[in-house]
């Protein structure tokens, strides 16, 4: 297929992309309970004739069969979940549920593979391979690629490659951005409770205070993280949660703090872990009190494979052109594709979404997170040709 028919093909779908994009941005659902958007899913899916079946509960598993002509298969991933937060934006289609909104743009991500789906099911004569496509949920709170993939969402047949994008506020309307090798952050949660001795404020002799206990934990792990590892090592240690005390005036017996870690380097994570447990419990006991600390593995590292970055980077260049292809550092954050790209070769790659000059500026997981809807005729072009230059390698 020819770029002149691909924009075509896509300029013509464009104003169902809008209009789907905006519905699922009116009606955002929490993490495992996307049951409105899965319904949205399964009702064009079933209208267009693709193959699909529910899959982790609230996503949706689709199947295009190509041509024959090769037993290959290629993933095509988009996460569907809101974040628990208020949408401030002041547009017609903001959302309309209550401290739930799509600002991380989920919801563009789930109308882009839909439009993705509906061209490539009109050339599937053109496809010499398979498409499986990936609708997941649960992205923002546990991972729903891991129950995807539990319950066999990479086999029957099996994808041999998986493509996933994530638009990005940082980056401006018409670019795409691809990192080389690390893409996002390993993560870990912790968990510390500090138990102390309740006393009457005025009398804190009497027992053992968890809040300034807590206090050292935090100021001491803070000083591990510079001290413990390398600085050309990056590693993130924060405490998004204190919760302790029930008056004022009474030393408070316990507190609980929750935290995340986050690094590039999957041996510095282990030393880090040892040495965070260590000083916690050195902490606490030259204070006389006790810990109870629960470390849980979040996401793991995720890496991109170098032979997909180059389609990628290939594909990418034919829609917007080589000067609006970018190399972008490694991300801090965490992103739960990561558990297919430990047993897929992978790419993941950021959609240019900012227009200041339309007062589109804000970054993911703000309140008046938005996105330039143009992002999402590039994202279905960039998408669908990555398909066909797949398997035409």
């Amino acid at each position: 297929m020819n770029i002149a028919t691909l924009v075509n093909l896509v300029n013509k779908e464009f104003p169902l992309l809008v209009k789907i994009r905006r519905a699922i941005h009116c009606e955002p659902e929490l993490s495992g309970e996307e049951y409105k958007t899965q319904k949205m899913i399964i009702t064009l899916l079933t209208e267009w004739g693709i193959e699909h079946k529910v899959c982790a509960k609230t996503g949706v598993l689709a199947l295009i069969r190509g041509n024959g002509r090769l037993e290959k298969c290629i993933g095509l991933r988009a996460d569907m979940d809101a974040l628990p937060m208020q949408d401030l934006k002041n547009v017609e289609y903001a959302s309309k549920i209550p401290g739930v909104a799509h600002a991380c743009g989920h919801d563009a991500h789930t109308a882009i593979l839909l439009i993705v789906a509906k061209i490539l099911q009109e050339i599937r004569g053109q496809i010499d391979g398979d498409v499986k496509l990936f609708f997941q949920p649960a992205e923002e709170k546990g991972g729903g690629a891991y129950p995807m993939i539990c319950e066999g969402a990479l086999e029957s047949p099996s994808v041999n490659a998986l493509i996933g994008l994530h638009m990005s506020g940082r980056l401006e309307v018409g670019k795409i951005g691809f990192q080389s090798k690390i893409v996002c952050a390993s993560s870990r949660q912790i968990e510390i409770e500090i138990q102390g001795v309740s006393a009457h404020g005025a009398t804190p002799e009497s027992g053992i205070d968890a809040i300034v206990v807590a206090c050292h934990v935090v100021v001491a792990l803070q000083t591990a993280i510079s001290r413990y590892k390398s600085a050309l090592s990056p590693v993130v240690l924060t405490f998004g949660m204190i919760q302790g005390g029930t008056k004022e005036n009474i030393i408070a017996n316990s507190v609980v703090l929750r935290g995340t870690m986050r690094t590039h380097d999957e041996s510095i994570e282990t030393l880090m872990i040892e040495r965070i447990t260590k000083i916690i419990e050195g902490v606490c006991e030259g204070f006389g009190s006790k810990s109870s600390i629960t470390i849980k593995q979040g996401y793991p590292l995720l890496r991109n494979n170098s032979e997909m970055v180059e389609l990628l980077k290939h594909s990418a260049k034919q829609i917007v052109g080589e000067n609006s292809v970018v190399e972008l550092p490694p991300s801090m954050g965490g992103e739960d594709f990561a558990f297919f790209s430990k047993l897929k070769p992978t790419v993941f790659y950021r959609v240019g979404a900012q227009n200041s000059s339309k007062g589109i500026s804000c970054s993911e997981h703000m309140s008046c997170y938005d996105i330039d809807e143009e992002a999402l005729r590039v994202a279905v072009k960039v998408q669908i040709l990555a398909v066909l230059n797949y398997f035409s390698k």
